[in-house]
C-alpha cells in the first residue's frame, strides 16, 4: 500500500512538472492590460512558456506576468502605449529566441529585465521615443544574434551594457540623436559581425573598446557630423570586411586605427571634410578590395598607407581630395606601375595627384631605383623626343614597358637615345645590366 502511495505521489509530481513547461507551445499575444492581469489566474501552473510571447497595444505594466522564468521562443514587446517599464518580469531568466523592443511610446527603461543574462538572436531596440535608459540589461553578457539600437532620441548613455561580452552579428548604433557618447562596450570581446555607427547626430567619440581586436564584418563610421575621436578603437587589429568612414566633417585624424594591420575588403576614405592625414594607418599592411580616397578636401598626403601591400590592392581611386598634392608612395606606385587598368586618379585632386602621369612622374623623382651599380642619370624626364643618358659608356640597350614587353632596341653612342617614335606612358631604359624609369610625354 505505502509502495503505491509512493507511486501515486511520484506520478502527481511528474504531472504537475508537465503542467508548468507546456503551456502555450504556439505562442502568446498580450494585447490589453486585462489580458496580462488574467493570465496568472486562468494559468497558475504556467512559469514556462514553449512558445513565443508577444506584448502590445494598451499594456500599462507586466505584474501579472510575474510567475514566469521561462520562454522558449522569442519575445516582442511593439506598439504599446502605456508601459513605462519591464517590471514584473523580475522572474524572467530565459528567452529562447530573439527580443525585440519596437515602437513603444512611454518606454523609460528596462527595470524588470535583470534576470536575462544571455539573449538567443537577436536584440533589436528601434524606435522608442521616451527611452533614456538601458537600466535592466546590466546583466547582459551575450547576444548571438545582431544588436540594433536606433531612433530612440532620449536615450543618453549605453553604460548598462558594460558587461556584455560578445555579440554574434552585428553592432549597430544607428540614428540615435542623443548619444554623445558610446561608452559602454568596456567588457565586449567578441564581435561576431560588422560595428556600426551611422547618422548619431550628436555623437562626438565612440567611447572605449579595450577588449575588442578584431570585427567579423565590415567596419562603417559614417553621417556623424560632431564625430571627433575614434580613438577608442585602438586595440582593433583586423577587420574582416570593408571598412567606410565616410561624411564625417568634424573627424581630423584616424587616431584609434593604429593597430590596425588587415582589411578584408575595401577601405573607403570619402567625404571628410577636416580630416589631415592618415598617419594612423601605418600599421595597415593589406587591403584585400578597393581603396578609394575621395572627398577629403583638407587632405594633403597619402602617408600612412605605405605599409600596405600593392598586390592585395583590387582597385584604387583618388578623386575630389583638394588639397592632396602627395600620392607617389612606393607602393601606390608599384600598383600603378602593374595595374593600370584598375587605376583612376582624376584633376579634382591637387598638383601632383592629379592624374596617374603626374603621380608616376613623382614616383621617379622621389623614389628612385638603387642598382649595385651607379645609378643611370636620365634627363629630360619626362622627354618629349630625346633622352640623354649620363654615366652610361656606349652601347646596345633596350626599352620596355611596364609589362616586360620589349619596345625598342638600338646602340647607344654616348650621346642621347631618341624616343619620339614611342607613344606617351611609362618606360624602362635597360643598359649594361643597369636600368632607370622614364616617360615618354
Amino acid at each position: 500500500m505505502l509502495r503505491l502511495l509512493f507511486a501515486a505521489a511520484l506520478l502527481f509530481i511528474s504531472n504537475f512538472s508537465q503542467a508548468q513547461t507546456a503551456c502555450f507551445p504556439n505562442g502568446i499575444t498580450f494585447n490589453t492590460q486585462s489580458d496580462v492581469e488574467e493570465f496568472a489566474a486562468q494559468n497558475p501552473l504556467c512559469n514556462r512558456i514553449s512558445g513565443f510571447v508577444r506584448v502590445t497595444g494598451n499594456v500599462s505594466n507586466l505584474f501579472g506576468l510575474a510567475q514566469l522564468d521561462t520562454i522558449d521562443g522569442y519575445f516582442m514587446l511593439a506598439q504599446t502605449t502605456l508601459l513605462q517599464s519591464l517590471q514584473g518580469l523580475d522572474s524572467l531568466r530565459f528567452i529562447g529566441g530573439p527580443v525585440t523592443f519596437d515602437q513603444n511610446q512611454q518606454l523609460q527603461t528596462f527595470d524588470g529585465f535583470q534576470g536575462i543574462n544571455a539573449i538567443n538572436g537577436d536584440l533589436w531596440i528601434t524606435d522608442n521615443p521616451e527611452l533614456d535608459s538601458l537600466t535592466g540589461l546590466n546583466n547582459l553578457q551575450s547576444v548571438d544574434g545582431f544588436l540594433t539600437i536606433t531612433f530612440c532620441p532620449q536615450l543618453l548613455s549605453l553604460t548598462a551594457l558594460s558587461n556584455l561580452q560578445s555579440i554574434g552579428g552585428d553592432l549597430n548604433v544607428i540614428n540615435t540623436f542623443g548619444l554623445t557618447t558610446a561608452e559602454g562596450f568596456t567588457s565586449l570581446s567578441i564581435l561576431g559581425g560588422g560595428l556600426n555607427f551611422f547618422g548619431d547626430s550628436v555623437l562626438t567619440e565612440l567611447g572605449e573598446f579595450p577588449l575588442l581586436t578584431s570585427t567579423g564584418a565590415d567596419l562603417q563610421i559614417s553621417h556623424n557630423p560632431d564625430l571627433v575621436s575614434i580613438a577608442g578603437l585602438s586595440h582593433l587589429t583586423a577587420v574582416v570586411g570593408s571598412v567606410e568612414i565616410s561624411e564625417n566633417p568634424a573627424l581630423v585624424s584616424l587616431q584609434g586605427l593604429q593597430e590596425l594591420e588587415l582589411i578584408d575588403g575595401d577601405l573607403s576614405i570619402q567625404n571628410n571634410g577636416n580630416l589631415q592625414d592618415l598617419s594612423a594607418l601605418s600599421s595597415l599592411t593589406a587591403i584585400s578590395g578597393e581603396l578609394e580616397v575621395v572627398s577629403n578636401s583638407n587632405l594633403s598626403s597619402l602617408q600612412g598607407l605605405q605599409q600596405v601591400n600593392p598586390n592585395s590592392i583590387e582597385a584604387l581611386v583618388i578623386s575630389g581630395n583638394g588639397d592632396l598634392s602627395f600620392c607617389a608612395l612606393p607602393n601606390i606606385c608599384t600598383y600603378i606601375e602593374n595595374q593600370p587598368g584598375s587605376v583612376f586618379i582624376d584633376a579634382s585632386n591637387a598638383t601632383g595627384c592629379n592624374t596617374v602621369d603626374e603621380v608616376l612622374q613623382q614616383c621617379i623623382l622621389n623614389t628612385p631605383e638603387v642598382q649595385e651599380k651607379q645609378q643611370l642619370e636620365l634627363y629630360p624626364n619626362p622627354t618629349y623626343h630625346v633622352l640623354n643618358v649620363k654615366n652610361a659608356a656606349a652601347g646596345k640597350y633596350e626599352i620596355t614597358n611596364l609589362f616586360g614587353q620589349l619596345m625598342d632596341t638600338g646602340y647607344f653612342s654616348g650621346q642621347n637615345i631618341d624616343v619620339s617614335q614611342l607613344c606617351r606612358g611609362v618606360y624602362i631604359l635597360h643598359f649594361h645590366e643597369q636600368k632607370n624609369r622614364f616617360i615618354r610625354q
